[in-house]
């Protein structure tokens, strides 16, 4: 990924409205994704609003139609969707179009952005239709060997693709698969996602500690949370300081607190659950490594677009294992040079010799830790990454 020009243009005065298919407080990469951008545009002096769905009939209870928001206007709008049924959720995009044409009479914005490119970005004709000068989207990973399993999907991706100004894909890996899979007409530009290093800053840790590895993620079978545990049992006999710490939940939570009671370390292995962010930054910063185990499941259509976690730790100066899955590769570098290691998706043996390394070499994983950081400062960051999508805006802005 490019850093931005020195004198990259200004965000004051463009009015930006993202469209959020997903959204707070649903929280996962995709949403903090939205609202990371969104605030950081909105603070170098964009007028940012976000179309959000309205949960209000779901379980998280009534919600405003409007709010002010880290700076950005959110906007509420009736629509939610469902990923399971293929045909109806290619055709979501009926319906929603007479929201989002309310919503475009009221913001009358410069610049539209959708989360994902589909099902919404077959819209991109009736934005320009309203006066929109640019119209953009980004992947997630997880979306694309969805659209590409059907016929149906595969040719309204390549549609949408290939209609729209740029699409931002979150890894190289991303990128590729769409290339060879879809389109090679479209404007694509691999921007990787980050995190805020002023916020997720290293401490030192308190001496005679017990050494932390940490998870944190949703509690899905895709995400890999399993195969933690079983690594983590490997290795606890030897390395009697290290406790497992698993944060995050979801449908696999009872299955996987039964897979830690069986383990001989169970009396070490904490799940946490959902903690509040402030929490949440302590135990990047108190852990010795962070480890994301996602692997793709074929029934499933999923895989990891990036692993904004990996990012998170690596600016508290933290080490990182990852697997092999998805745009991980994009987030994490082995190697002299490297912050981290690798290790082949859905290999539990093969994780337990990457934590042994780690944990048997304290000062190497301080060295990682420390050029992990450094790598944060240069690229992994909201501000770098906000920048070089205001070039491909003020391409548009000018086209």
């Amino acid at each position: 990924m490019e850093k931005p020009t020195a004198a990259a243009p200004s965000f004051d005065g463009l009015r930006i409205l993202w469209v959020a298919q997903t959204f707070y407080p649903v929280i996962g990469g995709a949403e903090r994704y939205v609202d990371e951008l969104a605030m950081e545009m909105a603070r170098k002096g964009a007028e940012v609003f976000v179309m959000a769905p309205d949960y209000s009939r779901d379980a998280f209870g009534s919600m405003p139609a409007e709010e002010n928001l880290h700076g950005y206007r959110l906007l509420r709008a009736d629509f939610r969707l469902n990923w399971r049924r293929k045909v109806v959720y290619h055709m979501r995009f009926l319906p929603f179009s007479l929201e989002f044409r309310r919503v475009l009479a009221d913001v009358r914005p410069d610049i539209v952005h959708f989360q994902y490119t589909n099902p919404f970005g077959i819209l991109h004709r009736q934005a320009r239709l309203t006066g929109v000068k640019g119209v953009f989207a980004s992947t997630h990973g997880q979306d694309i060997p969805f659209l590409q399993s059907d016929p149906l999907g595969r040719e309204i991706f390549r549609h949408v693709l290939e209609g729209l100004d740029t699409v931002f894909m979150n890894s190289d890996e991303c990128e590729l698969m769409v290339r060879t899979g879809t389109t090679t007409k479209a404007n694509l530009r691999t921007v990787y996602c980050g995190t805020r290093p002023l916020l997720y800053v290293p401490l030192d840790r308190e001496q005679g500690a017990l050494r932390v590895i940490l998870s944190v993620s949703r509690l899905t079978r895709r995400k890999g949370v399993d195969l933690i545990i079983d690594a983590f049992d490997a290795v606890a006999d030897k390395h009697g300081d290290v406790v497992l710490h698993i944060v995050g939940d979801g449908e696999e939570r009872a299955d996987l607190e039964r897979r830690a009671r069986r383990t001989m370390a169970s009396d070490r292995i904490r799940f946490l659950g959902r903690i509040p962010d402030d929490e949440l930054v302590r135990e990047f910063q108190n852990c010795f490594v962070h480890v994301i185990a996602s692997r793709s499941i074929p029934e499933i259509n999923g895989l990891e677009g990036f692993g904004i976690t990996s990012i998170e730790a690596m600016s508290c100066g933290r080490p990182v294992i990852g697997s092999t899955d998805g745009g991980i590769r994009s987030a994490i570098r082995e190697g002299p040079d490297g912050w981290g290691l690798i290790f082949e998706q859905g290999d539990a043996a093969a994780l337990a010799e990457r934590m042994d390394r780690v944990l048997s070499h304290p000062d190497e994983a301080d060295d990682m830790g420390r050029r992990g950081r450094r790598a944060v400062l240069e690229r992994f960051n909201w501000d770098a990454i906000s920048d070089l999508m205001l070039e491909e805006y003020w391409q548009a802005l000018r086209g």
